[in-house]
């Protein structure tokens, strides 16, 4: 997977097991950030599906593009009930609200899924336009890395287009290395040790 401030390479949705776990409430948190802005961190639910929708009906072209490696303007039935019914057994979807005059919006959402392996992960991240370069990006991907060494993963990694600087610049401020792919030449491979200390 990939998302905005990365991305996806591809939009081919795994196939859910009958195993899920039940709804992760223990990992619902308040942050605040450096503006003083309120946030709500929480894993994705079910009925977040109006929420999802409309986030990411509101990223501009090239976030949505900068997310999913081509162009879409929005999420398709498929991939919105997929997106908001995560297999807790095998992935993590974190979002972050703000309430704004009584209204709860979502502004950003990172995820991982599991390789098979079970010891390592592919990570997404998307942050709504106006509220890139406010440090929502970095509390998403924070609480998720914690979460994903939390269940035994020994490392994380995503592939974000080399266009994007502003998501390779969060990644190596929060130590991810990065290397062309070998794959796709305008892509960067970026990888965290999730063992390794901060």
């Amino acid at each position: 997977m990939k998302e905005s401030d990365p991305n996806v390479s591809n939009i081919t949705l795994p196939v859910k097991t009958d195993t899920a776990m039940s709804y992760p409430a223990h990992l619902i948190t308040q942050k605040t950030l450096q503006d003083g802005t309120a946030l709500t961190i929480r894993p994705i639910r079910p009925a977040d599906m109006d929420l999802e929708k409309a986030f990411v009906k509101k990223l501009s072209d090239y976030s949505r593009y900068y997310r999913f490696m081509q162009p879409i303007r929005e999420l398709t039935p498929a991939m919105l009930e997929h997106f908001t019914h995560p297999d807790y057994d095998r992935e993590m979807a974190l979002i972050a609200l703000v309430t704004q005059s009584g209204t709860e919006e979502e502004i950003g959402v990172a995820r991982y899924v599991k390789y098979p392996a079970g010891r390592q992960c592919e990570f997404a991240l998307a942050v709504a336009d106006a509220w890139h370069g406010k440090g929502v990006g970095t509390v998403l991907m924070k609480e998720l890395m914690a979460n994903a060494r939390s269940v035994g993963l020994e490392s994380m990694e995503g592939f974000v287009l080399s266009t994007n600087q502003a998501m390779l610049k969060l990644v190596k401020f929060l130590g991810f290395s990065s290397e062309i792919s070998k794959d796709d030449p305008t892509q960067m491979t970026v990888r965290k040790d999730l063992l390794a200390s901060d």
